[in-house]
């Protein structure tokens, strides 16, 4: 079954962003695409293993690790 998580960002005062509003502005990045791909901030596994997902809203990022089990992958 399909898994997601929330990205929560938060700026450098420990304010929380408005990420719905800003979608279309994030950069979001796969340390490895081979492991798993973004687009648009959703998250698609490729083939089990770790990868850092990354976004980017000007001067803001956020990045988390995420793990691909097996029988987790988009086929």
């Amino acid at each position: 079954a399909p898994m997601s998580a929330d990205l929560v960002i938060v700026d450098q005062r420990g304010d929380v962003i408005d990420v719905a509003r800003m979608l279309e502005s994030i950069v979001w990045t796969s340390a490895d695409t081979s492991i798993a791909v973004v687009e648009n901030g959703v998250v698609t596994g490729k083939k089990a293993g770790v990868t850092l997902i990354s976004a980017v809203l000007g001067e803001l990022s956020a990045a988390g690790t995420v793990t691909v089990k097996a029988g987790a992958v988009a086929e």
